[in-house]
């Protein structure tokens, strides 16, 4: 295929995919980073995922290791979409495994928080 017909196509492809009304792969025009706090009592990590459900969603905790999967498939008239994003943190020293929480929030952000182990 040359390159012209690679570049047609591709605007085909864009074109169908405005059409579709499917959100784009980051909409945001985001890095895709998470936010992470972690301070003398508690760690919190903040990503987006505002084209997930809490369905879509499952955070476990593996030793000293949070993982977070979100899977998401849509279909349009002019086709599909599936997301996937996989992270995994791992967890300050200090920080209690047994006490990390996730949450999906109104704005579309996944909270993850953990607080530090008794003294």
């Amino acid at each position: 295929m040359g390159e012209e017909e690679w570049e047609i196509d591709l605007l085909v492809l864009i074109v169908a995919l405005k059409a579709s009304g499917l959100p784009p792969a980051d909409p945001s025009g985001g890095d895709g980073r998470a936010q992470v706090q972690l301070d003398a009592r508690s760690f919190q990590v903040a990503l987006d995922a505002k084209y997930f459900t809490s369905k879509d969603i499952s955070v476990k905790v593996l030793g000293d290791m949070v993982e977070i999967r979100m899977e998401h498939e849509a279909t349009g008239a002019f086709g599909g979409v599936k997301r996937s994003v996989t992270r995994c943190y791992r967890l300050p020293e200090k920080i209690d495994p047994a006490t990390i929480k996730s949450e999906l929030n109104k704005d579309g952000q996944l909270v993850i928080k953990g607080t530090r182990k008794p003294f």
